[in-house]
């Protein structure tokens, strides 16, 4: 029913688009969100204009139920649904005989704990195939109740370091965190994954160590690090991480930038040339997270996208971000701008009274002047 000054009418309308080429369709069934329109119609043209849908494998707890369940990762079901949208997403069995790029574009490592030297030469072999992995690997194990941290492998720690990335049995703590929009890190602003980008929430991460130089014929890019402001875990695992206990994993002084996000490109295990993108945390892309903090779905999905299917749909879904951190301040900055909203605006108001003043005395003195009045 729409209802209009003096008059009611019923109207069709219709809260979807449908995309058709040739003998393939996609739907958007209701556009809520304006903002996401373009993104939606650019993926759905995607879709339908290209031969065969991209595959990706997924090796990790599945999206909800089972494996969750007992390996205590939290659920993925918001990225599955986002992922099924652009490919066809392939559950990876624990052997990984089925991983090999003539059926995957790419291969995602989530959670991974425990591999065996099977499953890693799996991964190995993939590398040197040429293929593209992302893997968001956890080092170290938080129990939300307790806050008790834990070292925990992924079997995967040698493989990685052969590409030159050491994986740190460690958690980085920074002043630049949550629950508050202040950008403190750093991202490689010239890399499609994080170009537009302006911040980005990575729960209980542990750091990451590129090998100087490189093993030959491999390049590296740190897309992701921690503030000057951020400290790292001193003491050996099991440990607690709640605020009374953790404030002190902060340096006085800036520190160097930690990795927390790194890709490598080349000829990978001699073989031909691949790319491996590690992140030092899984739990960006978990639903409790996602729900939360939206900006590290966005990163996944970039990366994903970049490595399946180049750049054609970072830069569109990334615009989506709207949050604009605020840069961190010194303590001179801070106190400059405390007594310059202080007494700036009193100041500002007194010298705008005073120019009027003067301004209206003037004219007054010039009108008496022009008629030849009495003073």
């Amino acid at each position: 029913n729409v209802v209009a000054k003096d008059k009611r009418e019923v109207a069709r309308v219709y809260l979807g688009i449908a995309i058709m080429h040739a003998d393939k369709l996609h739907v958007i069934p209701v556009i809520d969100r304006p903002d996401n329109l373009e993104y939606e119609l650019s993926a759905g043209l995607l879709r339908v204009t290209k031969e065969h849908q991209p595959t990706i494998g997924w090796w990790g707890p599945t999206a909800s139920g089972g494996e969750v369940a007992e390996s205590g990762a939290g659920q993925y079901e918001t990225v599955h649904r986002q992922l099924e949208q652009r490919y066809t997403v392939r559950t990876i069995t624990h052997d990984g005989a089925s991983v090999s790029t003539k059926e995957l574009q790419a291969l995602l490592l989530v959670a991974p704990k425990n591999f065996t030297a099977a499953q890693a030469g799996a991964v190995e072999r993939y590398l040197a195939e040429g293929g593209k992995v992302v893997a968001l690997v956890d080092r170290m194990a938080v129990d939300p109740r307790t806050l008790t941290a834990t070292a925990v492998t992924s079997g995967l720690e040698s493989l990685f370091a052969k590409y030159g990335v050491t994986l740190n049995a460690d958690l980085v703590a920074d002043a630049s965190s949550a629950y508050a929009a202040f950008g403190g890190g750093t991202m490689t602003i010239y890399h499609p994954i994080v170009a537009r980008l302006e911040q980005l929430t990575f729960p209980w991460v542990s750091s990451l160590t590129l090998a100087d130089p490189l093993p030959e014929g491999l390049t590296a890019t740190a897309l992701v690090r921690s503030s000057k402001q951020s400290g790292l875990t001193t003491e050996e695992p099991p440990f607690r991480v709640d605020p009374d206990t953790g404030m002190g994993l902060l340096p006085a002084m800036p520190s160097p930038e930690r990795p927390l996000a790194v890709v490598v490109s080349g000829a990978l295990s001699g073989g031909t040339s691949g790319q491996l993108l590690v992140v030092g945390t899984s739990r960006i892309i978990e639903d409790r997270t996602a729900r939360q903090f939206v900006d590290g779905v966005i990163f996944f999905e970039n990366a994903v996208d970049y490595v399946a299917l180049g750049e054609q749909l970072i830069g569109i879904r990334s615009r989506q971000v709207t949050a604009r951190p605020i840069a961190p301040l010194s303590d001179t900055g801070r106190a400059a701008i405390k007594y310059l909203n202080t007494f700036g605006v009193p100041i500002m108001v007194i010298v705008a009274g005073l120019l009027g003043l003067v301004w209206r005395r003037a004219r007054r003195r010039a009108l008496r002047i022009a008629y030849n009045l009495p003073s």
